[in-house]
């Protein structure tokens, strides 16, 4: 499977989203959160993967993309988090909060009773990960919907 990553290490261009806002809710000190985002349109598309890794202060740490392939929105967010956390553990983070917007996926990380549809193959993987990390939480989220015009 060939797949395609860009580490973003300088300026980033920032997009307002027109269909929802995203509360950013810091981590603790002394933690650095990772949050990852899907864009999956479809089975037979290519997904895309966007990750970023910020302090506590919300100051940017570093971010990268990648695209790949996944047959439902949950396991393209799960083989996102699988590439951010390689990610973050390849640039030596020790204390990091992981920040997803799939429930089931979030479910499943914090040993909640989930409703994933696909086998969890991916998830595992991501657990083991976890173990890399000295601290690693998964914190709840949420988004407030709002009205554009």
């Amino acid at each position: 499977m060939l797949k395609q990553c860009k580490t973003i290490s300088e300026s980033v261009d920032y997009h307002r989203s027109p269909q929802r806002t995203g509360i950013w809710i810091p981590p603790r000190e002394k933690f650095l959160k990772l949050n990852v985002d899907i864009k999956f349109t479809g089975a037979d598309q290519r997904i895309g993967i966007g990750y970023i890794l910020r302090t506590a202060d919300g100051i940017f740490a570093g971010a990268g993309c990648c695209s790949n392939s996944a047959g439902s929105a949950e396991e393209s967010e799960s083989r996102g988090v699988l590439e951010a956390l390689h990610w973050a553990h390849g640039k030596h983070v020790t204390h990091l909060e992981l920040e997803t917007d799939n429930k089931g996926v979030a479910d499943y990380l914090i040993g909640a009773e989930g409703n994933l549809s696909w086998r969890t193959t991916i998830l595992d993987n991501v657990l083991m990960l976890f173990n890399s990390f000295v601290i690693i939480k998964v914190p709840t989220f949420f988004y407030l919907e709002t009205a554009t015009g």
